[in-house]
């Protein structure tokens, strides 16, 4: 078996474990989800509102913000559903003392450590991001172009990265202030 390989098995063992967790308790899973999706709905408040009003706003037409917070959804879902969990729980293993088993296993420390974790029900919110793209660029009587798409999904990657590159830059501090403590 290649490493790429090896690391993708993985990582599937990570995200099955993590959703058999959140499917442990169910009730928690699908209340979770359904608290996620109510407060994307509280966002569009506003934009309903202010657009029931005018047509647009600073030239952006209510189609365009409805994309605007469709991938804000997107990145909140990524973030707070895979990258956050994990890299909480690195500050938890430093506290406790308990980080020494993750960088003795037999894979890169840093592999495990971010994907550790991943809350699954976190998936509503991508789901209705792909629902406000689908019900703005209908709206806007146009599909995306596939130079367009494209250089989205590059976007979306570099978002990602930077989201966790911070995250890493954040949790690393947690050895200095554990050692204040």
């Amino acid at each position: 078996m290649t490493e790429v390989g090896r690391y993708w098995r993985l990582f599937r063992v990570q995200v099955r474990s993590s959703v058999l967790l959140g499917l442990q308790y169910r009730a928690d899973f699908v209340l979770d989800g359904v608290v996620s999706l109510f407060w994307t709905l509280t966002a569009l408040v506003p934009l309903f509102t202010v657009y029931h009003l005018r047509e647009s706003v600073a030239g952006w037409t209510f189609e365009e913000a409805l994309l605007v917070t469709g991938w804000f959804t997107l990145l909140e879902a990524i973030l707070e559903g895979a990258i956050n969990p994990s890299l909480t729980a690195v500050v938890e293993h430093i506290r406790k003392g308990t980080l020494d088993f993750v960088l003795l296993k037999p894979a890169d420390a840093q592999f495990l450590v971010s994907t550790a974790r991943f809350e699954p029900w976190r998936s509503t919110n991508v789901i209705t991001a792909l629902v406000l793209w689908t019900y703005a660029f209908v709206r806007m009587g146009q599909p995306p172009s596939l130079p367009g798409s494209l250089a989205a999904l590059l976007l979306l990657v570099v978002a990602t990265s930077l989201l966790y590159s911070l995250w890493i830059l954040t949790v690393s501090a947690a050895f200095y202030v554990v050692k204040i403590d």
